[in-house]
This record gives C-alpha cells, structure tokens and sequence, in this order.
C-alpha cells in the first residue's frame, strides 16, 4: 500500500488483522508500484489477489448496488 495514505487508513487495516506493507509511491509504470507488487507477491506466496483496480467485477458490483443505493432518495 502507498505509505501517503491516512494514517487511519492503515490503523483500520491493521484492526482487523491485515499485514500492511507500505511502499513509496512510484508511477504504475515502475515495478516497485504497489500493484506490481500485491500481484507478485500473490503469484509468489498462492495467496488471493482480488485486482481489484482492473477486475471489472468490481465495477458491476457497484453498478448494481452501490450506484443506486446513492441515487435513491
């Protein structure tokens, strides 16, 4: 994760037992950006990596609820 997040960021991760490893921010183009790394580390360890930021899953699941729970009145 980017170490210039909020620093309540981390400490909610950390609440619920995530180990955060906090990395310079570098442009995506670098192989030290910190989803370079999530995913090698992941491919590395057999760990789950969601991808979130490229899974279009991810964006469904917010068109389908997130989205229309904000417009509702």
């Amino acid at each position: 994760m980017p170490d210039n997040q909020a620093r309540e960021k981390y400490e909610l991760l950390e609440a619920m037992g995530v180990e955060v490893r906090r990395v310079p921010p570098v442009p995506f183009a670098n192989p030290a950006h910190f989803f370079h790394q999530a995913r090698n580390l992941a491919e590395q360890h057999g760990w789950f990596w969601a991808n979130q930021f490229e899974n279009t899953a991810n964006g469904d699941f917010h068109f389908r609820t997130t989205g229309p729970e904000i417009l509702e009145p």
